[in-house]
C-alpha cells in the first residue's frame, strides 16, 4: 500500500495534475513541446517517490506509465532514440511486473502497447523486419488477453489493431498474401465487436478502414465491390450529421478512387 503521508499525496496529485496537462497539450492541442515538458516534470517526481519505496508495484506501473507519456512525446517529434529509449524502459518495468502477477490484464496490455510504438518506430525508421518482430510479440500478447477475458470489448478493438498492424507490415515487406490474412482477421474481429455494440460510430468507423486496407491490396476486379462496401457502411454516418475528420478523410479518398474507375 501506498504510504499515505501529505507529502506523498501532494506529489502524487501533482504528479496526476502534469499528466493530465500533458495528454491535453499532446492530444488535444498538439503541442509536443510543452506536453513534453509536463510530462518529464510527472516523470521525475515519480522516480523521487520509487526511490522511497522501491518495492512498490503501483509505483512501478506509475512510473512505467511516464516512461510512457515520454515516449510517446518523443515519437511525436520524431526523435526516435529517445522515444525508443523510454519505451523499453516501460518494457522493462512491465516485464518484471507480469513476472509477479501473469494474469494481470492491464499489464499485458500496456506491454502489448509498448511492443506496438517500437513496432511503428521500427517501420518508420525502414527496419520492416524488426517491426514485424515487434508486432508479433504485441499480437501474442493480445491474443492471449483476448482468450482470458473474452467479455472485455476493448481488447477485442486492440486485437483488431494488432492484426492491422501485422497486415501493414507484411504488406511493406511486399507478401501480399500473407497481408490479405490478417487484415481480413482484423476486419472479422471488428465485425464481431459490432455484434455485441452495433451503434458505436467508432467501432464503425474501424469497420470501414478495415475494408480500406483490404481495398488497397485487393486484385484488380474486387476493387469496386470494396469501395462501395466502404461507401455503404460511411454514408449512413454522415447521413446523421457525424462530423469526424478520419471520416470525412476516408469518405473523400473512396469516392475519389471511385470516381477512376467509372
Amino acid at each position: 500500500l501506498f504510504p499515505y503521508t501529505t507529502l506523498f499525496r501532494s506529489k502524487r496529485i501533482l504528479s496526476l495534475c502534469l499528466d493530465n496537462l500533458g495528454n491535453i497539450y499532446l492530444d488535444n492541442l498538439g503541442n509536443t513541446p510543452k506536453a513534453l515538458e509536463f510530462f518529464e516534470q510527472s516523470l521525475e517526481i515519480n522516480k523521487t517517490l520509487l526511490a522511497n519505496d522501491t518495492d512498490n508495484r503501483e509505483l512501478r506501473n506509475i512510473l512505467s506509465m511516464s516512461f510512457h507519456y515520454v515516449g510517446r512525446s518523443y515519437s511525436a517529434i520524431g526523435n526516435v532514440n529517445k522515444a525508443t529509449e523510454f519505451f523499453e524502459k516501460q518494457r522493462v518495468i512491465l516485464e518484471e511486473l507480469l513476472l509477479k502477477a501473469p494474469n494481470n490484464s492491464d499489464f499485458s496490455h500496456r506491454l502489448a502497447l509498448c511492443f506496438s510504438h517500437l513496432g511503428h518506430i521500427s517501420g518508420a525508421i525502414n527496419e520492416p523486419r524488426r517491426a514485424l518482430e515487434y508486432f508479433e510479440k504485441e499480437l501474442n500478447i493480445m491474443q492471449d488477453i483476448e482468450t482470458r477475458t473474452p467479455e472485455r470489448t476493448d481488447f477485442k478493438v486492440f486485437l483488431s489493431s494488432s492484426y492491422s498492424n501485422m497486415g501493414n507490415i507484411y504488406k511493406e515487406l511486399n507478401d501480399i498474401k500473407k497481408a490479405m490474412e490478417y487484415f481480413e482477421k482484423s476486419l472479422s474481429t471488428m465485425q464481431g465487436i459490432l455484434l455485441i455494440e452495433p451503434n458505436r460510430t467508432d467501432f464503425i468507423l474501424e469497420s470501414a478502414i478495415c475494408y480500406w486496407n483490404i481495398f488497397l491490396i485487393c486484385p484488380k476486379d474486387e476493387e469496386f465491390n470494396w469501395l462501395n462496401k466502404i461507401r455503404n457502411i460511411l454514408d449512413p454516418l454522415l447521413k446523421k450529421g457525424i462530423r469526424d475528420t478520419q471520416l470525412e478523410q476516408l469518405w473523400n479518398m473512396v469516392n475519389e478512387e471511385l470516381k477512376k474507375r467509372i
